[in-house]
């Protein structure tokens, strides 16, 4: 889809005869430009996103070790 939006930014900017024809191709340029800007966009914080969860879910299970070998070492009354 992010390609897509691309091509449309990059293809859309044909120039025709007719003023009015020109104006909504730069209007539809912009639009898609701004389209792909926010997938791109929406692409990156996603990568964040699944970097950040891949580190607290790391943080949990090593937590998670650190408590249950605690419980399995203690003496038992």
């Amino acid at each position: 889809m992010r390609g897509q939006a691309r091509d449309l930014a990059s293809g859309s900017s044909c120039t025709s005869g007719n003023s009015g024809s020109a104006e909504r191709s730069a209007t539809a340029t912009r639009a898609a430009m701004v389209l792909s800007d926010l997938f791109q966009r929406a692409d990156k914080r996603a990568g964040e996103l699944a970097r950040a969860y891949d580190a607290a879910r790391i943080a949990g299970k090593a937590c998670e070790l650190a408590y249950s070998s605690l419980g399995s070492s203690s003496p038992k009354p």
